[in-house]
């Protein structure tokens, strides 16, 4: 009688904590799944600087990320502009995320968020100077 008692009891927990060791004895608890993170917020995935037109180099992003721009025009032009496009690694175009035009010595910023994955790269067609980081959100 005494192995039917301790037989019952141990199906009983084991049924109650899901967790059996083969043998109907209570094994130890299976972890809890761990969430898959994405990316760290913040993550530099591009920081350039430069004048006039460019193209950057390719760069990984995830379904979330940002573009932080400034440019700036020279005090001495009759005014400069920024155009930012975005292309996958076959070139194809992704988004055009930015276009501003800018008056003589004059300076504009902006956040653009965006939501596409893959190996993009930026082509900049501009006329003054500009900083240009893409970062993960």
């Amino acid at each position: 009688m005494r192995r039917v008692v301790a037989l019952v009891s141990t199906l009983f927990a084991c049924a109650l904590l899901g967790a059996c060791a083969p043998g109907g004895t209570a094994g130890p608890a299976k972890p809890a799944p761990t969430a898959t993170l994405g990316p760290t917020p913040g993550l530099v995935l591009l920081d350039i600087s430069g004048s006039d037109s460019h193209q950057s180099n390719m760069f990984t992003a995830p379904s979330k990320w940002d573009i932080t721009w400034e440019a700036k025009a020279s005090p001495n032009t009759t005014g400069s502009f920024i155009s930012i496009n975005i292309y996958d690694a076959r070139g194809n175009p992704v988004a055009s995320t930015i276009t501003a035009d800018l008056d003589p010595g004059a300076a504009k910023s902006d956040v653009v968020h965006m939501h596409h994955a893959g190996t993009v790269y930026l082509d900049i067609a501009a006329v003054g100077t500009w900083h240009i980081k893409a970062v993960t959100t």
